[in-house]
Parts: structure tokens; C-alpha cells; sequence
């Protein structure tokens, strides 16, 4: 036998007859040359021609790495690839948990994200496959593990912006493997604990002009440490408040009052000032939209009338 130009080597068959095999483990590549040399009982030698060649190609490599193995969906990993002796690759990945096939494709592969809405931990399995112009083909594989990816949902049941007494209660719609934990973070510098279906938290808004915005939060936590987020504006208007005085509640008719408006937050284009025969509030009537107001009260019977006065404070948020 003979590799490229190097000094021929003897081969002895196996069984050391003339019937015998001779096997060789070509494990370099090369070309290999072999030739059969008989050789007779008298010293004569006998050689096969011509001699068969054998070429031993470059293999291929499939050499890759994964810059994490294991997370919280959707988990990205960053994928380095490093061939040799390759004209072609192709990736595949499957999900094991399914059998599912969710990646094939020829060409480089940077890297992939797994998704995982089950509510199980799923197992990933990368195929690496490359190949040359001789037809040699390498495999390489490796294996991912994604945790079920965590989820945070939630509504409000309360009408939203809230006015007095500024409480909304919540519904947590969020749906997430069993040993989830919640927390809620209400945007007043506080946070509740709570795996309860619903909760309740105050926004109180003590100004009398401004509107407040309050950012909840909230975050689900999975057994494995898998976090998500939700956030939603609370809305809060200002506090508005009606109060009132009269110079006077009792005289002869005809006789004005004087009603001096100490409330505070109104708009007063949507406020207003309401009479009404003391209990009957069928009887009511806007007298006036105005901030004061003086009232002439008339009596043409025979017995005392009384009368309410009412200011009905509204302020820009409807409140």
C-alpha cells in the first residue's frame, strides 16, 4: 500500500494464506494506492496492474455552541456555529414535548427564540448538520429547556377615572402554572401581596384641581423565577365640594336671601343651584348656574311654606 508519495507499506492478509483479507482503517485523509504483490513457492513475484486507488476525503465537522441552554419563554439563545471542512449546513429543531417539528431550513442560524405557552417546562432538541463537496456529512445536537413562559392580565371592574371615594377594585386574569405568586404595585409608593382572584386599593386625590394618574403594576412570578409584567393608568379626578350659607332662613314674604357659595372643585358651567318645597323632591328646579345667588321666597297662603336650597357641585370629571 501506498498514500500519496510516501515509501509503500507491506500488508500481510489476516489469515496469512493466499485466501486471506487484508483490513485496513483509512483514518487519514489521502490518496491511497494498493497493490497486490504473489509471490510463488519458487521466489517469483507477481504484481496486480494496475493498482486500485482509494481517496480518503476531508470529513466534516458540525461544531456548535449555545450561549444558554436553559430559561423563561419566550427564552432567546444565541447560537455559534463553527464548521469545518463545510460547503453546506442545515438546522432543524424539534419539540420533543409535541414532536414538532418548528425550524428547518438550510444556511447559517445566528440565533433562535423558543416559545413555550404550555403550562409544562418544554424540551428543544438542535440538530446541526453540515456537509462537503465529497459528500461527507457530520451531526451535531444539542438540547434547550424553556419554562412556561409567565403572564400578567388584569381589569379594572370600576369605572375609570374614579371620583370620591377613589377606590377601584381590580381582576386578576392572569393565567400561569400552579406556585405563581402576584404582586401589585398601585403607583402611590405602596404594593400588596395577593394570589386572591380580585383586590381592592384606594387613589384618593385630595387637590381640587388636578386630575392624578396612578401606574399599576402588576407582576406574576413562576415557580421557576419567570417574570411578567402588566401595567394600566388609574386615572383619579380632583375632589370637589359643595357648601353653602344663607344671611337669613326665616322672615315674612315676600323676603330675599342672600346664598354665599364657599364650595370648592366645581365647574360652574355644569353646576347648579336647585329649590325644592322642603320633602318633595318632585318639585325640584334649577334656579341658577351662577357661583352666588340671592332667592326671593313668595307666600300666598295661609300657612308657613318652607323651602330647600340646594347647590348641586359638579366638577370637570363629572364628580
Amino acid at each position: 500500500m501506498q498514500v500519496d508519495a510516501a515509501v509503500p507499506v507491506s500488508l500481510v492478509p489476516d489469515s496469512g494464506s493466499v485466501a486471506g483479507t487484508v483490513a485496513v482503517d483509512l483514518t487519514s485523509p489521502g490518496v491511497y494506492e494498493f497493490t497486490l504483490q504473489a509471490t510463488s513457492p519458487f521466489g517469483c513475484n507477481y504484481s496486480s496492474s494496475p493498482p486500485v486507488t482509494v481517496t480518503i476525503a476531508q470529513p466534516s465537522v458540525a461544531n456548535f455552541n449555545l450561549s444558554d441552554t436553559i430559561g423563561c419563554a419566550p427564552f432567546t439563545s444565541s447560537i455559534i456555529a463553527t464548521p469545518v471542512n463545510a460547503t453546506s449546513e442545515r438546522w432543524l429543531i424539534e419539540d420533543l414535548n409535541t414532536g414538532d417539528t418548528v425550524y428547518a431550513a438550510a444556511g447559517p442560524l445566528f440565533f433562535y427564540t423558543f416559545p413555550n405557552l404550555s403550562d409544562t417546562t418544554k424540551t428543544y432538541q438542535l440538530t446541526y448538520t453540515t456537509s462537503n463537496a465529497a459528500g461527507c456529512q457530520d451531526d451535531s445536537v444539542a438540547f434547550v429547556r424553556v419554562f412556561p413562559q409567565a403572564e400578567a392580565s388584569f381589569r379594572p371592574l370600576d369605572a375609570i377615572p374614579v371620583c370620591q371615594p377613589f377606590e377601584v377594585s381590580f381582576v386578576n386574569e392572569s393565567s400561569n402554572p400552579a406556585g405563581t405568586n402576584y404582586n401589585w404595585s398601585w403607583g402611590d409608593g405602596t404594593t400588596t401581596d395577593s394570589n386572591a382572584d380580585s383586590i381592592s386599593h384606594p387613589f384618593p386625590n385630595s387637590t381640587f384641581t388636578a386630575n392624578l394618574n396612578f401606574s399599576v403594576r402588576l407582576r406574576a412570578t413562576t415557580a421557576e423565577g419567570c417574570i411578567a409584567d402588566t401595567l394600566q393608568v388609574i386615572e383619579s379626578f380632583p375632589q370637589v365640594s359643595a357648601t353653602i350659607s344663607a344671611d337669613r332662613s326665616t322672615d315674612c314674604a315676600p323676603f330675599t336671601v342672600n346664598f354665599n357659595n364657599l364650595s370648592q372643585g366645581q365647574n360652574l358651567a355644569i353646576s347648579s343651584w336647585i329649590m325644592q318645597e322642603a320633602g318633595n323632591p318632585t318639585s325640584a328646579s334649577v334656579i341658577s348656574s351662577d357661583l352666588s345667588i340671592s332667592q326671593t321666597f313668595q307666600n300666598t297662603t295661609d300657612t308657613a311654606r318652607q323651602y330647600e336650597i340646594i347647590y348641586q357641585a359638579v366638577n370637570t370629571g363629572g364628580c
